[in-house]
């Protein structure tokens, strides 16, 4: 089955009980975890091809994250029972879908661990460089996110990301329409990193 959803619109909540089986089939979703302060840090972007909330159906278990549409999504849907029953037939399957879910699962974790790490250690336009940089390198040069997205996944304000943003407008590293953020030179922004890199030592 397909679901639609808007920009903005949940697919699910944090301390929802898992009943369906995501994979996202068009659009971006951005999975979130929710703080005691109220703010949202984002955990990690999903696109195309990749599966959401899926470890929580296998534990059986309330989901620990949110996730919400960044974009205007299509995303496919299977029932629990429908998919569990899936893979009782075909048990051949069944160790390659684990695999694939818990390696996004370990790598969502270990970024989100590695950027509450830095967050304490790293500058804060170190912290911004390497998520721009990490992005472009999944969804390519022409990213749709906004400054306070990148804020969020970099751990600081909307308004250090905004500066951050136009001093790499000004070394034309990237351009930076409404609402969007290209990256005009992915080496120069690399080269960028290492000297940030080097200055926090």
């Amino acid at each position: 089955m397909e679901r639609h959803i808007k920009a903005s619109e949940f697919l699910y909540h944090e301390g929802d009980f898992p009943r369906h089986f995501y994979v996202v089939a068009e659009g971006i979703i951005k999975i979130l975890k929710h703080s005691l302060s109220g703010k949202d840090f984002i955990i990690a972007f999903s696109g195309p091809g990749e599966v959401l909330g899926n470890l929580a159906l296998f534990l059986g278990q309330p989901r620990t994250t949110s996730a919400q549409a960044l974009t205007a999504a299509r995303v496919l849907t299977i029932k629990n029972n429908d998919f569990l029953a899936f893979l009782r037939r075909r048990p051949e399957l069944s160790y390659e879908i684990l695999r694939h879910i818990l390696v996004i699962v370990s790598g969502r974790f270990t970024s989100a661990i590695s950027r509450l790490t830095a967050s304490t250690g790293e500058r804060a336009d170190q912290r911004l460089a390497d998520v721009l940089f990490a992005l472009s390198l999944k969804y390519g040069p022409a990213l749709s996110f906004t400054r306070e997205q990148i804020a969020q996944m970099a751990g600081t304000t909307t308004e250090t990301a905004m500066r951050f943003v136009s001093r790499l407008e000004r070394m034309h590293i990237v351009g930076a329409p409404r609402r969007k953020i290209i990256i005009l030179d992915q080496m120069k922004l690399r080269r960028l990193i290492d000297k940030l890199q080097v200055i926090s030592r």
